[in-house]
């Protein structure tokens, strides 16, 4: 039987990868959402703004699962 303390050490790494990844998605989406800004066209802008929010949104969830596993891997003092 494992621990939770083993299953959280488990799921850390696949935690972590998934926060840099969603901070690379975040990174792009603000990148597009500046270059529509930059052509002026509306639907572009709306595009980018709706894949901006999924991405922080992403990225919230990502930093949110991250600092749970930080919890239960921190030893009681």
């Amino acid at each position: 039987m494992t621990t939770p303390h083993v299953i959280a050490e488990a799921d850390y790494l696949p935690a972590a990868v998934r926060l840099s990844d969603a901070e690379k998605r975040m990174y792009q989406a603000e990148v597009a959402l500046h270059e529509a800004r930059q052509s002026g066209v509306d639907a572009w802008i709306t595009a980018a703004c709706d894949r901006l929010h999924e991405a922080i949104l992403a990225h919230n969830a990502a930093r949110r699962q991250l600092a749970q596993l930080d919890e239960q891997l921190r030893p009681a003092c």
